[in-house]
């Protein structure tokens, strides 16, 4: 009799637990089909800019890739020459009747590199970013590292004895790549501090050190500037000011894009083109309504089984 309970509670926190499960795959779902839907719309809505006029901010360009250094990058596991790249090792396990795909290293490349279109070129920063790339890899090995990059999908290689999977996607030199982010403008110019600013700023950079202004300053060398010897210390420093002031002007004109502060402006990357992106997300959200719609009827079905075993 004792048994039979503890079977029947057993069952019924399996069932609950199932429901649980069922329901928060649903509200996933749910939250994939808006946030797809809303990438879509916002590269269909946002207006391509060209680099030299891009305004300040979140801004939508396009261009050729190129590197920033004077060598290319060279993705981990293919070897294959790139600008970015980014790669998962997974090992394939089981425990106990299931089994899975477990990721034992990944990494992700940071170096910037750049884009130009007829008008100017601009520094990508990718870290951060969201990126979809034409070039996506697939392949399978006996070893943790793969000792020649074979495309494969054929599963299988797991029953034959290949143990691990190797992910890789790169950009390349030469890929035409859409980017959204967030555009900035430096050099040329423009942020350069006013003269009263600068010459605050060097005042400040000097008291760190005021043994050396004493050095300079303190001209009757009783180990305190008066305020005669202070004038002095303002009018040096305005003189230095207004040489940072020269050189701050004289940089060249810099562009770059990266990283957003905010959560409703992501930052992708894609070489895969503004159309073809936009079809992926619009498929994406596609399959998570699916989703949605089967996880929404299997939790419905759940709850009556439920509700009748509890009759």
């Amino acid at each position: 009799m004792i048994s039979i309970e503890i079977d029947a509670l057993l069952n019924e926190d399996s069932q609950l637990f199932l429901l649980f499960t069922l329901t928060l795959m649903a509200l996933v779902c749910f939250w994939l089909v808006f946030y797809y839907l809303k990438h879509a719309r916002l590269i269909e809505d946002t207006p391509t800019s060209k680099i030299r006029s891009a305004a300040q901010g979140y801004v939508e360009i396009m261009g050729t890739v190129s590197m920033a250094s004077n060598h290319l990058l060279s993705a981990p596991l293919s070897g294959t020459a790139c600008v970015w790249f980014t790669y998962k090792i997974q090992q394939y396990r089981r425990t106990g009747k299931s089994s899975h795909w477990s990721t034992i290293e990944e990494k992700t490349s940071t170096e910037q590199f750049l884009i130009k279109d007829d008008t100017g070129t601009c520094v990508i920063n990718p870290e951060g970013a969201e990126v979809q790339t034409t070039y996506s890899r697939t392949w399978y090995g006996h070893t943790k590292k793969p000792v020649q990059a074979k495309k494969s999908i054929n599963f299988f290689n797991i029953i034959i004895g290949k143990r691990y999977r190797y992910i890789e996607k790169i950009i390349q030199a030469d890929d035409i790549l859409y980017a959204l982010g967030d555009f900035k403008t430096n050099g040329g110019g423009r942020n350069v501090p006013g003269i009263h600013q600068m010459t605050g700023i060097v005042i400040r950079e000097w008291r760190h050190n005021y043994k050396l202004i004493l050095k300079h300053f303190d001209r009757d060398k009783n180990g305190v500037i008066d305020m005669t010897e202070w004038e002095e210390v303002r009018t040096a420093a305005r003189q230095e000011a207004e040489k940072r002031r020269q050189k701050l002007t004289q940089l060249p004109t810099v562009f770059s894009l990266g990283n957003t502060t905010k959560k409703q402006q992501p930052f992708i990357l894609s070489t895969l083109g503004q159309q073809k992106l936009v079809k992926k997300y619009r498929l994406f959200a596609i399959l998570s309504l699916i989703g949605l719609s089967l996880f929404t009827v299997l939790a419905f079905t759940q709850t009556q089984a439920i509700q009748l075993s509890n009759i």
